[in-house]
């Protein structure tokens, strides 16, 4: 099987990184694609949360402490997605890697999402095994002005999608895409729109493109694949 790695990174949180990791896998597995999504956030893990793995028996995190085996930490929240969850109170891990997990189980997936760490220790150890990354951001200065920051720290060290623009809300104030493709010098992938529901489906432990795609989150996230995958 042909898997593609991809990093999801941000700059912060509150811009809704995890919620698209969470649906974009959703998006890939409604759409017969077999994905695994990997909380990569060590520091402070809440991926598991959104499908309802929140006290589970093994983690990212025993795995790369040598505690458990590979598979261990995998549930199949669907028949096509797969989450490997982290430890919700976080912990600390010395010289771990991602290169084992990734190792075992590339052959089992077509794509493997890993929810990065804003910390960029922590993210570095996610481009060490990603094809490639792609960035989250809320279209306000503050946001955008420290993510390209980021990007430029990453530039040469991996192959970069671009940016997707999350909970867009279409207000005058907000930047446009033309307006941050152009400073940036990236593409941005799509914009998604602000959408109550997806708070409430994380409440519910199941991301909203997962139960639906009757909204205009699933659709902003099905028209990027393109230029995301290829």
């Amino acid at each position: 099987m042909n898997c593609e790695v991809l990093a999801v990174s941000s700059i912060k949180g509150g811009v809704g990184k995890t919620t698209t990791v969470a649906n974009l896998g959703s998006v890939l597995a409604r759409r017969g694609k077999r994905v695994l999504v990997i909380d990569g956030n060590l520091s402070v893990p809440n991926l598991g949360i959104h499908f309802g793995y929140i006290d589970v028996g093994k983690t990212v995190h025993d795995v790369l402490a040598r505690k458990s085996e590979v598979g261990e930490a995998v549930y199949e929240h669907s028949e096509r997605l797969h989450v490997m969850p982290g430890l919700v109170s976080g912990g600390f891990v010395s010289r771990w890697s991602f290169v084992r997990i990734i190792e075992e189980l590339r052959d089992d997936y077509d794509y493997i999402l890993i929810d990065t760490s804003p910390s960029f220790a922590e993210l570095s150890k996610a481009i060490e095994v990603s094809d490639a990354i792609v960035f989250v951001a809320t279209p306000d200065y503050p946001t955008i002005s420290s993510t390209l920051q980021l990007i430029e720290k990453v530039r040469g060290k991996i192959v970069i999608k671009g940016i997707i623009l999350n909970m867009v809300k279409g207000k005058n104030f907000e930047l446009s895409a033309r307006e941050i493709a152009d400073v940036g010098r990236l593409s941005v992938l799509g914009s998604v729109p602000y959408n109550v529901r997806v708070q409430k489906a994380v409440a519910n432990f199941s991301p909203l493109c997962l139960e639906s795609k009757w909204n205009g989150v699933y659709w902003a996230y099905a028209g990027m694949l393109n230029d995301l995958f290829g």
